[in-house]
């Protein structure tokens, strides 16, 4: 069984290309973290990693009896000049504040999904963890656990799975890390 539409989940993430319009931290110089903004992470076991980052967070109140939702948005893209091809998206959505070590999960929370990862190859094809096929809402479709929030800067981990929408098969995201400039 596909999950269900997120309409949190699409918001969130055109949020965060619009984030791009206004400016990205390009990582200073490769191989080194300290200091630097990045995402990395594996696909299938082959390495990527995103230098141009980006983050927000923000409340979503419907009205109407909907409770507040506390939303996270985090992404790397490979160029400014291209942010809508080969990139990677890590939403968060709770009902109370987001925090650190806490393991954000693809499992649905009130109207939308905890945690959800949304990859787009070098192609522009898009692979979403909500697009995954596992049978039910399986909480390891994605998994995002924050360690570090300050002023400037959002510092984690994340792991799941991906699929284009109708795929048989799922890519599998291990050893994600990130250290992302907070707009």
């Amino acid at each position: 069984m596909k999950k269900p539409f997120n309409l949190f989940f699409y918001a969130i993430a055109f949020l965060s290309l619009i984030t791009f319009s206004f400016g990205c931290k390009k990582k200073d110089s490769p191989g080194t973290d300290s200091g630097t903004y990045f995402i990395k992470f594996k696909v299938n076991g082959a390495q990527k990693e995103f230098g141009y980052t980006s983050g927000v967070f923000t409340q979503i109140n419907l009205g109407g009896g909907y409770p507040t939702i506390y939303t996270a948005s985090f992404q790397g893209i490979s160029s400014s000049s291209t942010p809508t091809v080969y990139n990677m998206s890590l939403n968060i959505n709770d009902l109370v504040a987001i925090a650190i070590n806490k393991n954000y999960k693809s499992v649905i929370i009130g109207s939308t999904v905890a945690g959800s990862l949304v990859y787009m190859d070098a192609v522009g094809l898009v692979h979403g963890s909500d697009f995954v096929s596992t049978g039910s809402l399986g909480d390891d479709d994605a998994v995002i656990k924050l360690t570090e929030i300050t002023t400037t800067s959002v510092s984690g981990t994340f792991t799941g799975k991906v699929a284009s929408l109708g795929a048989a098969t799922a890519l599998t995201i291990t050893e994600g890390t990130f250290r992302i400039k907070k707009m």
